[in-house]
Order: structure tokens, then C-alpha cells, then sequence
């Protein structure tokens, strides 16, 4: 909404989420949503544009700018992880567990209290002191809400986030050839990861200011990388 104000924002549903047609491929790749996404953006004349993706969103985004330089003006990317191959395997073993549906319902109990330890730990999976990340929990009707959007995937909710575990991230920064700016909030678990990355020609890396207010502070930060 902070950028809506100084240009034209659409925000597309990844394949399978939201109210989206999934893509017919049994376990897709950061590259395939991205290819989706490239057509999507020519069928709308919305090329070349810039970019912004957020977590799962910033591995298609990076795929993306790396397959079809010419598609993308500027590229934003939003609380991207770098992983370790241990925390990169630890992910994929862990953070998506089954939620077929069964005859007693239990399916929507785990929705639940998978979406309520999201708000609390990271991973969500480890609840312990260490891994809090120090916030309250939304309401019951804010939460009820999200489990509600979150159910419209099903279960094949997993679909994205193995994608984005398992996208060579590095390798896809190397190859990039678009100006490119990585951040992520005050209150993003992965702003750790920002240390990880190193700036280039291309790569620019803005860690949050320790008083930053969550949504002003890379709204600001990415209206000035847009407009430079």
C-alpha cells in the first residue's frame, strides 16, 4: 500500500495459492513458478517492470531476473533465505508436514497450530525460548483468517515452500545481471541472513535500522531503490 501511492502495484497469487489454478507439475521448481510468472507478466504487457518478492516470492523473483533479464527494470528482494546445506535439509525434513485431510478432522487442528507457531518461532517446528521471536499472537478471528487462506491450498500447501528450500539461491545472485536490492524488516526472522549476503555491482543490501517500524522502514527503503 505504501508504494500504491506512487505507482501501479499488482499483487498475483502464487500457482496453487490464493484463489490460482496449481501448475501441472508434481513437485514444481522455483523456476517453474517463475516461468509462470514471466507469462503472466507478458500476457499483461507488464514488462520490462520492477520486481518485488517477499520469502518464497523472492526466490521466484530471483529466478525470474536471472532467466529473463529483460523482463525485470529493478528487482526487490524481500526476506530471502541463504541456507546452509544443514539448515537447507533440516527445512525440507521439517517445516511441511503432512495435512491431508481425515475423517476426524485433526487435519485442521494442525493448520491451526502450524499458522499460530509461525507467528511465534523459527522455525515455527522448534518451540523453545531461543527460537522465539518475541512477538504476540494476532487475535483468534486475525488468526482464524489466515488458516482460512492458508486451507485454499490444501495439501498441497508444501508445493512453494519445498521450491524455495530447495532453489540454489547462491548460485542465482551470482548470475544476476538487474540492479537488485535485498532487505528485510525489523521483524523478518531471515533479516539474519542479510549478513550473508555481499553486495556487488548488481546487489545492494539494506539491513533494517534498529528503530525501524516494520512496514515504513523497507517501504522507504525500496521507494528510494525504485527511484534512483
Amino acid at each position: 500500500m505504501r508504494l500504491a501511492v506512487i505507482r501501479s502495484v499488482w499483487a498475483m497469487d502464487t500457482p496453487g495459492y490464493g484463489l490460482s489454478d496449481s501448475l501441472d507439475v508434481a513437485e514444481p521448481s522455483a523456476g517453474d513458478y517463475a516461468e509462470a510468472l514471466a507469462e503472466t507478466l507478458h500476457h499483461a504487457d507488464l514488462t520490462p517492470t520492477d520486481l518485488y518478492g517477499s520469502h518464497t516470492g523472492a526466490k521466484i523473483a530471483l529466478e525470474l531476473a536471472v532467466r529473463h533479464p529483460s523482463r525485470v527494470r529493478r528487482l526487490v528482494l524481500d526476506g530471502i533465505g541463504l541456507y546452509s546445506a544443514d539448515e537447507q535439509r533440516d527445512l525440507l525434513e521439517n517445516y511441511t508436514p503432512s495435512l491431508v485431510p481425515d475423517a476426524q478432522g485433526t487435519h485442521l487442528q494442525r493448520y491451526w497450530h502450524m499458522q499460530r507457531d509461525m507467528h511465534v518461532y523459527w522455525p515455527w517446528y522448534r518451540a523453545s525460548p531461543e527460537t522465539s521471536m518475541g512477538r504476540a499472537l494476532p487475535d483468534a478471528r486475525e488468526l482464524h483468517d489466515q488458516v482460512v487462506d492458508f486451507l485454499l491450498a490444501g495439501d498441497h500447501y508444501w508445493k512453494g515452500y519445498k521450491a524455495a528450500f530447495r532453489h540454489d539461491t547462491a548460485t542465482a545472485l551470482a548470475a544476476l545481471t538487474v540492479p537488485t536490492l535485498i532487505l528485510a524488516s525489523s521483524r523478518d526472522p531471515l533479516r539474519a541472513h542479510l549478513a550473508r549476503f555481499a553486495e556487488s555491482t548488481t546487489i545492494t543490501v539494506a539491513g533494517p535500522a534498529p528503530d525501524d517500524d516494520p512496514i515504513d522502514g523497507p517501504a522507504t527503503r525500496i521507494r528510494d531503490f525504485l527511484e534512483a
